[in-house]
């Protein structure tokens, strides 16, 4: 996914999410016809908002629900229960000093860290000229190992980040796990954020194979081999048994080892503590719930009855009737600002319920599909 949004081609196509003619740049787009309506030059227009007040869309805002404020409040509660972890970051800064566009965070997803982002933050960087940081989350890159794991607690981090830097107002961008701490941190924090991208991940429980544990085991068995583990090559060697199939991936679990001083390869990562959080990780902790109703442990959800395949959402702009007046029935955040859905065409985690819960949060959204999987 990374490198499919940093792959260059070039057009011009006027949006109506964005003011004037863009420049895109775009990987292999599954559908060519849906560029102009799907919102993608937000990606690279750092998604100026064009929301205004007096907006059409019904959203609930602090004043004029009672009971949707109690809840705004009650779980804001949870976010700024905990402690903040200090976050790494890597900036590419605007040449603008006068520059009142909101800086971009860039967050990745799970087993990521900020060295993901480079080609696709000087991209956006050199094309416009913007501000955009790329942040390592808790118990991932050079940041803080610390725990809990788990979205709230991240999301407190990403907030003592902005407040650090003493931004008003953002734009979040976010892969997988991290576009789940960019949505809610958007839901939760609306002030603070002026626009939000979210990669390949909806407001949903996100069903994780076992890989994902697998490859935690794997890592940690490189860092406490009794054998000096000192070039990647060794590393491959020894992690092949927990991905044999797919050598991209395994290069990508192994950018989490470094060299330490000794010169041994040894795991960057708060292993303990995002082992201890992975069923926060899959989560959805903001109302309602969304389940997967393979998981044995968890309820079946009844969008699930009758919800389209994602393509036939994305493509009719429709989630259904049925699904409709199953989510209008229940109390839920909504954001009210432009906000983009990347969804990658091959991916195995965007469902249909997921892309229903984001149309309906996210209700000034655009959503494209790419020829891509989740990686």
């Amino acid at each position: 996914m990374y490198n499919r949004l940093a792959r260059i081609g070039s057009t011009s196509v006027r949006s109506p999410l964005c003011s004037g003619w863009a420049k895109l740049r775009y990987g292999n787009i599954q559908n060519m016809a849906e560029i102009p309506s799907s919102g993608i030059t937000l990606l690279y227009s750092g998604l100026n908002s064009t929301a205004t007040s007096g907006s059409r869309y019904s959203t609930k805002t602090r004043t004029d629900n009672v009971e949707y404020n109690k809840m705004l409040a009650e779980y804001q509660k949870r976010v700024e229960q905990y402690e903040p972890a200090t976050l790494d970051s890597l900036e590419f800064n605007s040449s603008s000093a006068d520059s009142n566009l909101p800086p971009i965070i860039a967050i990745h997803g799970l087993y990521g860290s900020k060295l993901n982002w480079r080609g696709l933050m000087r991209r956006i960087n050199k094309t416009l000229d913007r501000t955009i940081v790329a942040v390592d989350l808790r118990n991932h890159g050079s940041s803080q190992h610390m725990g809990p794991h788990n979205y709230f607690a991240m999301t407190k981090d990403i907030l003592h980040f902005i407040e650090q830097k003493k931004w008003d107002k953002v734009v979040l961008m976010g892969h997988s796990m991290g576009g789940k701490v960019s949505m809610i941190t958007s839901l939760l924090y609306p002030e603070l954020v002026s626009s939000v991208i979210v990669e390949d991940m909806t407001p949903s429980f996100s069903e994780l194979s076992q890989d994902f544990i697998n490859y935690l085991t794997g890592l940690e068995e490189i860092h406490n081999h009794p054998e000096r583990i000192t070039n990647l090559r060794q590393a491959d060697e020894l992690f092949h048994k927990y991905e044999p199939n797919d050598k991209t991936v395994r290069q990508f679990i192994l950018t989490n080892l470094r060299l330490n001083d000794e010169g041994v390869l040894k795991l960057r990562l708060g292993s303990k503590y995002i082992r201890e959080g992975m069923d926060d990780v899959r989560g959805w902790p903001l109302p309602p719930p969304t389940f997967v109703p393979s998981t044995p442990h968890q309820q079946k959800d009844p969008l699930y009855e009758t919800m389209p395949e994602p393509s036939k959402i994305i493509n009719s702009g429709s989630i259904g009737s049925n699904a409709s007046d199953n989510l209008q029935s229940q109390l839920i955040f909504e954001y009210n600002k432009p906000s983009l859905l990347v969804c990658g065409s091959r991916s195995t985690h965007i469902n249909g319920a997921g892309v229903a819960k984001f149309k309906k949060m996210f209700v000034n959204s655009s959503i494209v599909e790419l020829d891509t999987g989740h990686w």
